[in-house]
């Protein structure tokens, strides 16, 4: 029994070992077809857990974390539901990261493959959003903030040249 997405994914991938080593030694068996749904179940279970840290990144303004968890999603989990929404949210950070033109043709790359279905929706609604958004991306993450404040001058302390002890 695996957990939910929200919480620790260490029996999940366990459940995932185990329901892959039983599809490679029972091939031919009637039970592999319900191992195989069992499979892809712990795999968007594991992908919904990436793309939802992912997501969590993007809302506190951390788009370096964010395109990681989402790129994980992309690279590992390709035949999931969330891995729609992982290349949309992959195509914001870039949009709040200074990269609009790459996530705008994302954006359009996505609505035009996924035509006619909600996904394809969403890339739209997100392409109109992110086509208003600066071109040098959002500067007020902590990025673009400076490490150190400028230095201040100091000011001279004033000195009494008449005074003599």
């Amino acid at each position: 029994q695996s957990r939910g997405p929200d919480f620790d994914q260490d029996f999940t991938l366990k459940a995932l070992g185990q329901f892959e080593q039983y599809v490679k030694s029972a091939e031919g068996h009637w039970q592999v077809s319900r191992a195989e749904a069992r499979i892809l179940e712990c795999r968007t279970r594991l992908a919904t857990k990436l793309y939802r840290t992912g997501d969590l990144y993007l809302k506190l303004k951390e788009y370096r974390s964010a395109r990681h968890y989402f790129e994980a999603v992309i690279g590992e989990y390709s035949d999931t539901a969330p891995y729609g929404d992982a290349l949309i949210g992959a195509a914001l950070t870039d949009g709040r990261m200074g990269r609009k033109t790459q996530a705008l043709a994302t954006l359009d790359s996505l609505g035009r493959e996924r035509a006619g279905t909600p996904l394809a929706d969403k890339a739209k609604l997100w392409r109109d959003k992110v086509a208003k958004w600066p071109d040098a991306g959002d500067l007020s993450r902590k990025a673009h903030k400076p490490v150190e404040a400028p230095a201040t001058p100091v000011p001279q302390q004033p000195t009494n040249q008449s005074f003599t002890p």
